[in-house]
């Protein structure tokens, strides 16, 4: 059977659809268990290591109990945890639209630890930053998923100045 160029073109719209599709539910199920908020009552404090209440005002009131959270805003959702009152683990960010994976982040008692990953369009890595306390003491930059320079910090850079 010959496949003529227009139904190639359909196939392959609705191979792309079932992916998005797919990819969608396997998020959905990794993180079922989590709180859903939003802004403006919720606002991320990444330089206080942690998720907040806020009021009427935009006044911060309180942090928020710990728990496992989805975070939804104008373009983006974010996925992390909270214990003792600060971020703890891994924390994902997603563009809203399409459900791509954006960035994610490593936490240790609300302080910077472990891989950060920022990721290009076709979700692959565009850099990784190494931080240990705090501090990124490697810097991997890729284009197109291939490694092209890395730097290494002997004193190591503060992640929030």
């Amino acid at each position: 059977a010959i496949i003529k160029k227009k139904e190639l073109g359909i196939l392959k719209k609705l191979f792309f659809l079932i992916f998005i599709i797919l990819g969608f539910c396997i998020n959905a199920e990794k993180f079922s268990d989590y709180i859903e908020v939003s802004e403006p009552e919720y606002v991320l404090i990444y330089e206080a290591g942690g998720l907040y209440i806020v009021n009427e005002d935009n006044d911060v009131l309180t942090k928020v109990e710990d728990g496992r959270y989805k975070v939804v805003d104008e373009a983006q959702i974010t996925y992390l945890t909270i214990k003792d009152s600060v971020f703890n683990g891994k924390i994902y960010v997603y563009d809203k639209k399409n459900n791509r994976i954006i960035s994610e982040y490593n936490f240790k008692n609300g302080v910077e630890d472990g891989k950060w990953i920022e990721y290009d369009k076709n979700e692959k890595p565009a850099s990784i930053n190494y931080i240990k306390n705090g501090f990124t003491i490697k810097r991997e930059t890729f284009v197109n998923g291939k490694l092209i320079i890395t730097k290494t910090f002997k004193e190591g850079i503060p992640v929030n100045p």
